[in-house]
C-alpha cells in the first residue's frame, strides 16, 4: 500500500540537516541566562541536483549529550537546553532553491534573540499525496513550563505556494508530542509522553532503567473526532514510527532486562507478607530475576540493554520484534550471565562486507523502491544518536529472522537520519568523526569499534577540511551517495553557496547552575 502511494509523492522524505556551533560560546548571567551559539547553515547547493524536493529541518544543536533532542532515548524534553530554539521547517526545489516554511508561516523570531515567539522544530513527514508534511514544533511563550512539542502540518509549499501551518486538532496539549506519521487511514501515529489516563497526576514518565524522563509509546490520534488510543507502551520509549510498504508500522523500542540500577539508592522495601495488614520493611528485600548486575563466584551479572525493531499493526494489535528477530541476530555480543551452566557468550567476530552485527537500529525507514529493505542507523553516540548507516537485505514478513542479515551501506564518518530518495541514492546527515584525545581522528572501523559493533575497517573521514573537536556538537549536513553495498564509502558534501553564520541567543529560564 505505502509503495504505490509512495509513487505519488511529491517532496522526498527527508530527515534534519542539523545546524552546526562551531564555537561553543556561553556567556552566564543573571537570570535568564543566555545560551549563545554562532552557527552557520549547511545545506544542499544546487549542485547536487535531484529530481523531487526535499524536505528537511533545521536545529541548533545542543550542548549536553543526553536528554536532547539528539540524543537516542528521551529525547522529547521541550526546554531551552534540550531543544535549543531557532532552526525551521525547510524545502529545497529541485533547482537549488530553499525556502524557510515556518519563517514564511509567520513562526519563529528571524533576529538573534530567540524570546517569546522562537521555536524548535523535528520531525518532518509527507503525506501520501505529497501535499503535507506533518511535524513537531515548540514554541517559546510567556510561560515557559507550559511549553510542550506540539504537532503541526504544513500546505501550500509547492514552489509557487502561500505555505500555510496549522497546529493539529485534538491532540494532548499538555503533553509532548513528536516524530509524527500518516496512518493508512489518515489518523496520526505519533510518539508521546502522555499518560495513561490522559491526566498530569503520575507525570512526567520516567524510564526503568536510570530514572530519567522518558515517552509512553505510540499513541494514535483523530485530529476530526479527538480519538486518541495507546497503540503501544514501551517502559523506556519507543522511536521514530513509520508506516512500511506492507501496512506494519516499524519503529525501534528501547528495551532492558536487568535488575533496577536504583535499587540501593532508592532504599527498596518488600512487605512481610501479602495480607492486609503486612509490615513495612524498609531495605529487606529479595530479587531474583533477572541475575544480579555485578555477579560473584559463578554468577557473572547481567546487563540487557537494547535498541532493537519492533512492529505493530495501526489498530495496535500483533506487537513484535521486526520478524520476531531476536538480539542473537543483530547484535555483536550478549555475554552469558553465569559459568556454572552450558551457557557461552554470544562474540560475533566482524565479517567484512557479508553481514555485520548492530549495537542499535535506530530511524529506521524503507527503501522506495525495494519493498522490506530496511535502513537505519547504527548509533553509537548517545549525544548524537549517530553511527553508521546499516540496512536489513530483507525484512519482508515471510523472511525467517535467522535469515535476516545486516549490512554495512556506509560507515564513513558521523552518519544519521537515512532515506532513499528517487534513483535510488541514499541521502543522510552527515558528519567526520570526531577526533580522540590526543588529537587523532577517531577511526570507526578501529579495532575497539569492530570489536563492540561489528564493524568493518572503514574510512572515518567524511569532511578532510572540517576539524570537530570531540567537544563540539557535531556538523551534520545533507548528503547524498548510492544505497548500495558499498562500504569504503566517502560521502561528497555540497553546501549552500556564501553561507551566512548566523548568532543565535536562547534564554534558558529554567537553568540553575553556572556551565
Amino acid at each position: 500500500m505505502q509503495a504505490e502511494m509512495a509513487k505519488k509523492l511529491w517532496p522526498e522524505r527527508a530527515q534534519p540537516a542539523i545546524l552546526h556551533s562551531k564555537f561553543n560560546a556561553f556567556t552566564v548571567m543573571k537570570k535568564p541566562f543566555l545560551f549563545l551559539l554562532p552557527l552557520i547553515s549547511l545545506l544542499c547547493s544546487a549542485s547536487a541536483q535531484t529530481t523531487l524536493p526535499i524536505v528537511f529541518v533545521t536545529q541548533v544543536p545542543p550542548q549536553g549529550n543526553s536528554e536532547t533532542v539528539t540524543s537516542i532515548g528521551n529525547n522529547h524534553l521541550p526546554g531551552v537546553a534540550s531543544a535549543p530554539r531557532g532552526g525551521d521547517l525547510m524545502i529545497r526545489y529541485t533547482d537549488g532553491s530553499i525556502r524557510f516554511l515556518t519563517r514564511e508561516a509567520g513562526y519563529g523570531r528571524n533576529v538573534p534573540d530567540q524570546g517569546i515567539g522562537a521555536i524548535a522544530v523535528r520531525d518532518p513527514h509527507i503525506h501520501w499525496s505529497g501535499q503535507r508534511i506533518l511535524f513537531s514544533m515548540v514554541v517559546n511563550s510567556a510561560n515557559p513550563e507550559a511549553d510542550r512539542w506540539q504537532l503541526y502540518e504544513a500546505t501550500g509549499f509547492e514552489q509557487n505556494g502561500t505555505v500555510q501551518i496549522t497546529r493539529v486538532a485534538n491532540q494532548p496539549a499538555a503533553f509532548n508530542n513528536i516524530q509524527p506519521c500518516y496512518a493508512p487511514d489518515d489518523r496520526i501515529i505519533y510518539v508521546s509522553d502522555r499518560t495513561l489516563d490522559g491526566t498530569l497526576a503520575t507525570w512526567p514518565a520516567l524510564d526503568e532503567k536510570g530514572q530519567g524522563r522518558i515517552n509512553t509509546g505510540l499513541w494514535s490520534l483523530n485530529p476530526q473526532t479527538g480519538d486518541v488510543f495507546h497503540m503501544e507502551h514501551s517502559p523506556s520509549g519507543s522511536f521514530d514510527p513509520f508506516v512500511d510498504s506492507y501496512g506494519r508500522v516499524l519503529f525501534t523500542r528501547w528495551d532492558h532486562l536487568q535488575r533496577d540500577e536504583k535499587v540501593n539508592s532508592a532504599i527498596a522495601f518488600d512487605y512481610s507478607s501479602e495480607s492486609a495488614n503486612a509490615t513495612y520493611q524498609p531495605g529487606v528485600f529479595s530479587e531474583s530475576f533477572p541475575e544480579p548486575l555485578n555477579g560473584s563466584g559463578a554468577d557473572l551479572g547481567l546487563r540487557f540493554d537494547l535498541f532493537m525493531p519492533w512492529t505493530v499493526n495501526p489498530d495496535g494489535t500483533e506487537l513484535v520484534t521486526l520478524n520476531h528477530v531476536g538480539r542473537h541476530e543483530f547484535s555483536p555480543v550478549a555475554l552469558r550471565s553465569r559459568m556454572d551452566s552450558n551457557l557461552t557468550d554470544l562474540d560475533v567476530s566482524p565479517v567484512p562486507t557479508t553481514t555485520i552485527r548492530a549495537g542499535s537500529l535506530m530511524q529506521l525507514t524503507e527503501h522506495n523502491m525495494i519493498k522490506g529493505r530496511i535502513y537505519g542507523t547504527d548509533a553509537i553516540f548517545n549525544g548524537l544518536s549517530a553511527g553508521r548507516i546499516v540496512h536489513i537485505l530483507s525484512g519482508t514478513p515471510t523472511v525467517n529472522p535467522s535469515s535476516m542479515r545486516l549490512r554495512l551501506s556506509s560507515g564513513s564518518g558521523i552518519l544519521r537520519d537515512p532515506a532513499v530518495i528517487t534513483g535510488g541514492k541514499l541521502i543522510v546527515s552527515a558528519a567526520n568523526a570526531p577526533l580522540a584525545p590526543n588529537g587523532t581522528t577517531l577511526d570507526l572501523g578501529s579495532a575497539s569499534y569492530a570489536s563492540e559493533a561489528g564493524a568493518a575497517a572503514v574510512p572515518p573521514v567524511v569532511d578532510p577540511n572540517a576539524r570537530l573537536d570531540v567537544m563540539n556538537p557535531f556538523l551534520l549536513r545533507l548528503s547524498t551517495a548510492p544505497a548500495s553495498l558499498i562500504t569504503n564509502l566517502t560521502f561528497p558534501i555540497v553546501l549552500v553557496p556564501n553561507a551566512v553564520e548566523v548568532t543565535v541567543i536562547n534564554h534558558d529560564h529554567n537553568q540553575t547552575q553556572t556551565f
